[in-house]
């Protein structure tokens, strides 16, 4: 573990020009030998110590630092630019996932990624920890269902989307699910609400390229059968649609449905539950 002094312009409404940071997640530095490399670290939980990263050096320079997941296949490069700035990268299995980026935070009332200048750091030492990742929590039990998680990345929209997913438990998840989530439009060009009620249930249309993906969510825990008017849509084709499995957990299944000649389909959603629906 290393600890890192840095200081960076404060905000008028805040006295902390001065910020001690601690990494304290299982790592390695470039030099020193990789410990439990049987646990792995996922990317997001890197991501978020980056808050808490600094370099290895004892003085600016810039020289690169790293430190790497267990396994050694996510690694966070740290360095200073030419002007004494920290910036950092992350890559996965080689691969550039994260380009140079300031380290630091920043809030609607403050930027604390300015004049943030490393004044010092402790010699790096191995630290070692366990951590087991849980693909499931003990005596706790999600009430939705795994199509009404599904219909979240139509229903959300957000500058950096992100699924609270392992890649163990993605892994075990049905090819189409993945196939889904991997061409899922990231910028919608149209968006149409179809049929909903605040606090029970909703069902919107969201057009990407020349693709309409409808997406439902149930609130309730009670089904629902309803009539969809996919008029608005005019779909040229029969759609793909997938839903709730019965095997629980991580169940789905696919089919595909055909509109009715007046541009009507019948669908159901389960109690907590939801589905994704695509046409051209």
């Amino acid at each position: 573990m290393s600890l890192y002094s840095l200081k960076g312009t404060s905000h008028p409404g805040f006295r902390r020009p001065a910020s001690l940071l601690a990494l304290s997640h299982t790592a390695r530095a470039s030099s020193l030998p990789t410990v439990n490399r049987s646990v792995l670290i996922p990317l997001i939980a890197f991501a978020a110590a980056l808050l808490c990263v600094g370099t290895t050096g004892a003085a600016p320079s810039p020289q690169t630092s790293g430190i790497a997941s267990p396994d050694g296949r996510i690694a966070v490069d740290f360095y200073l630019n030419d002007a004494g700035a920290p910036r950092y990268t992350i890559r996965r299995e080689g691969q550039l996932v994260l380009r140079e980026s300031r380290l630091g935070l920043v809030r609607d009332d403050a930027d604390f990624t300015r004049g943030l200048q490393l004044l010092a750091a402790s010699e790096t030492q191995p630290v070692q920890n366990r951590y087991e990742i849980l693909t499931a929590i003990s005596n706790i039990q999600r009430r939705t269902t795994s199509a009404f998680e599904l219909a979240l990345s139509v229903l959300f929209t957000s500058g950096i989307q992100h699924y609270a997913e392992i890649p163990e438990g993605m892994a075990k998840a049905p090819g189409y699910v993945r196939d889904f989530l991997k061409h899922v439009p990231a910028i919608w060009d149209d968006t149409k609400f179809l049929d909903g009620y605040p606090g029970k249930f909703v069902i919107l249309a969201r057009k990407g390229g020349s693709h309409w993906y409808v997406a439902g969510i149930n609130s309730e825990a009670t089904a629902k059968t309803l009539t969809l008017n996919l008029g608005e849509l005019s779909p040229r084709s029969a759609g793909t649609l997938i839903a709730d499995g019965d095997g629980g957990n991580l169940s789905f299944r696919q089919e595909t449905v055909h509109p009715a000649s007046d541009q009507t389909l019948k669908v159901t959603l389960p109690p907590q539950g939801g589905f994704v629906l695509v046409f051209e």
